[in-house]
């Protein structure tokens, strides 16, 4: 008999390419990345991260991690990159290039529930996750 696995809150990947904070990513059969305007995301990264060598050199090595967690769906509302400036909440918005949301797209992955700005030249916006199955 297989025991079943529940699991709630952030699952943690390896990153197979670097991966910046508030951006969508993908699962590849090594890890995560960036999605792409057409793939199908599982999530979202808050923490920057980038692949590293599989050799132990004896040194610790500053800089971000080699494996992140990626929020999922199911209830999860994090801030995410956005290429545009005027999302309104209750809008739906769709996987963009780089790991972004927009208005337009084909592939959905959830509503908007906060317009919380961001900081500098990132724009964000709290996003409720409805992530789409692949």
């Amino acid at each position: 008999m297989v025991n079943p696995l529940f699991r709630h809150g952030p699952i943690t990947f390896p990153v197979t390419k670097e991966v910046t904070p508030f951006r969508l990513v993908k699962l590849t059969d090594k890890g995560i990345e960036h999605a792409g305007a057409s793939d199908t995301p599982i999530g979202v990264v808050t923490e920057p991260g980038k692949p590293r060598p599989n050799t132990y050199t004896g040194t610790v090595s500053p800089g971000p991690a080699a494996s992140v967690a990626v929020h999922v769906g199911g209830g999860v509302v994090v801030p995410i990159e956005t290429t545009e400036q005027n999302l309104k909440m209750g809008q739906s918005v769709a996987v963009a290039a780089d790991g972004k949301v927009s208005a337009t797209g084909t592939v959905k992955v959830g509503t908007v529930v906060r317009t919380t700005g961001g900081t500098g030249s990132i724009n964000t916006v709290g996003v409720l996750l409805n992530l789409p199955v692949a």
